[in-house]
């Protein structure tokens, strides 16, 4: 049964040199079943053809902002500021998601500031673990140390308007942007849900290096309240 679209998604996609795997992303979110969706998608100066596949598109929900090349940072802030939804999903460009991703999430959204959900990390070559939370009903501030997943990425989430007003990425960190973006998020004790089913897929490009990065004593002292939903 097709969620009732309570209130508009912005999903924002930062595309970069990706025309082998965007409208592959693309298309996992027209076949959403939630369809009240803002759609931006932001050329960062691509070089290859993946801004010509971006004007290419039909879908009238489709939103193409053409910018230089100024970085991951640079791009998934212009999308916020165009963006006009009472929700803020980001989804990378080599990546897709379950046809009922955005419906399960705001399912789940309801009394939160973020909806989480489990994903599927895909290598070119071979599939590697799925990612799945099994957490109590709710994190106490000494448990935050153990959400890693769930506090580190930007992308297999939505979240409130709300909670992002005056949020930006810094464009001056190239590494872990969205780690300390998270930070900045989750430092005024935002109340997070979590729907342990994997409906976000995770793409690790060969070409792409794999970088660890580590903050968390940054996130060990933030009040974090956690409920875990199911379906």
């Amino acid at each position: 049964m097709q969620e009732n679209n309570r209130g508009l998604i912005s999903v924002i996609i930062p595309v970069y040199n990706v025309e082998q795997y965007v409208q592959r992303c693309l298309d996992s979110i027209y076949r959403n079943t939630y369809k009240n969706l803002e759609i931006i998608c932001v050329n960062d100066g691509s070089t290859d053809g993946s801004l010509e596949i971006l004007k290419a598109q039909t879908d009238e929900r489709v939103v193409v902002i053409d910018k230089t090349n100024g970085g991951v940072s640079s791009a998934r802030n212009a999308g916020m500021k165009a963006a006009t939804g009472e929700y803020i999903a980001f989804v990378d460009p080599d990546d897709w998601v379950h046809s009922r991703y955005f419906e399960y999430l705001m399912r789940a959204i309801d009394g939160c500031d973020i909806a989480c959900c489990s994903f599927q990390k895909i290598c070119e070559q071979k599939d590697e673990e799925i990612i799945n939370y099994h957490f109590p009903q709710v994190y106490t501030e000494e448990e935050a140390e153990r959400i890693r997943d769930v506090r580190d990425k930007v992308w297999g989430r939505i979240y409130t308007r709300v909670i992002l007003e005056n949020m930006w990425f810094r464009n001056e960190i190239e590494i872990c942007e969205d780690k300390v973006f998270n930070l900045e998020v989750f430092i005024s004790s935002c109340r997070v849900a979590v729907v342990p089913l994997k409906l976000y897929f995770y793409f690790m490009r060969q070409s792409c290096i794999s970088i660890s990065c580590v903050l968390d004593p940054w996130f060990i002292h933030m009040g974090l309240s956690f409920c875990l939903l199911q379906e």
